[in-house]
């Protein structure tokens, strides 16, 4: 069942009131899909059906869990990782003090990732992890770093595309539950918090931001909100890396930013 553009308008608009979740700007595509899946996942036929699956959710968490996006794992394009590991760290270890924001983490394998790297380069201990999300049950996971055996080949594979060269089994212990979980002193510099890319705002400022495959989800005007959010969250000489199918208009709101790897898609504050 796909809604049509009245429709859409109609449910975006019971959404922001019942929950002040205001989806207006993102992109109407990417809401399409997200309520059709919904509707699939949960045997629902009918605009009526939907609308009253909306109202009778428990709190705007238990929405945002239902209707937002997670797709992410370990080392996610390796080439990507690799030249984080052969250049950015290497600059930004010329500093005395790092700061790294993996916003909208997701379940946290995009802040595992970082952490072995930092571990593998000499850069853990002078560095700080910020994780956040809007969805706070997928922060939880994050928090706990376990994950489900069946995705240990994928990520070892992805590890040693990215350039890995230590044992990847040291960094985690295997349970019963055919789960794995990343060690404590792993993250034990990450912190992770509740962020809402949309409303939100910081005042705090990074060395780099790791903004992969968010963007695609919003307009393009809500895109330009965003990513002038960003540029005024990093340092001078500040990396900010967005994912390989995101790109940044040409406006000049975010005029600073300058290619620094176009291939990979991470760009350079000034």
């Amino acid at each position: 069942m796909l809604l049509d553009q009245n429709e859409l308008n109609e449910l975006t608009l019971l959404i922001k009131k019942q929950f002040g979740l205001d989806l207006s700007d993102y992109a109407k595509s990417s809401l399409q899909r997200r309520f059709h899946h919904l509707c699939v996942l949960n045997g629902l036929t009918s605009k009526l059906q939907l609308f009253e699956f909306i109202k009778k959710q428990s709190s705007k968490n238990s929405l945002v869990e239902k209707i937002t996006v997670s797709t992410t794992e370990m080392f996610r394009d390796p080439s990507f990782w690799t030249f984080l590991r052969e250049d950015i760290l290497k600059t930004l270890g010329e500093k005395e003090h790092v700061t790294i924001w993996h916003s909208a983490c997701s379940s946290g394998e995009e802040i595992v990732s970082m952490a072995i790297l930092l571990q593998e380069t000499g850069l853990a201990d002078k560095t700080k992890l910020l994780g956040t999300d809007i969805n706070a049950c997928l922060l939880k996971k994050a928090e706990k770093a376990t994950y489900a055996e069946r995705k240990l080949i994928l990520y070892k594979n992805n590890y040693s595309k990215a350039s890995g060269k230590e044992n990847f089994d040291a960094y985690f212990e295997l349970d019963e539950q055919k789960q794995f979980t990343f060690k404590e002193d792993l993250l034990k510099n990450t912190g992770f918090s509740v962020f809402d890319l949309v409303h939100n705002q910081s005042t705090m400022k990074f060395d780099m931001i790791l903004c992969r495959n968010v963007l695609i989800y919003f307009n393009a005007d809500l895109q330009s909100r965003v990513l002038q959010k960003l540029c005024n969250c990093l340092n001078p000489g500040g990396f900010l890396a967005l994912g390989k199918n995101e790109s940044i208009l040409k406006s000049k709101p975010y005029s600073r930013l300058i290619p620094y790897q176009p291939v990979e898609n991470i760009y350079r504050v000034y």
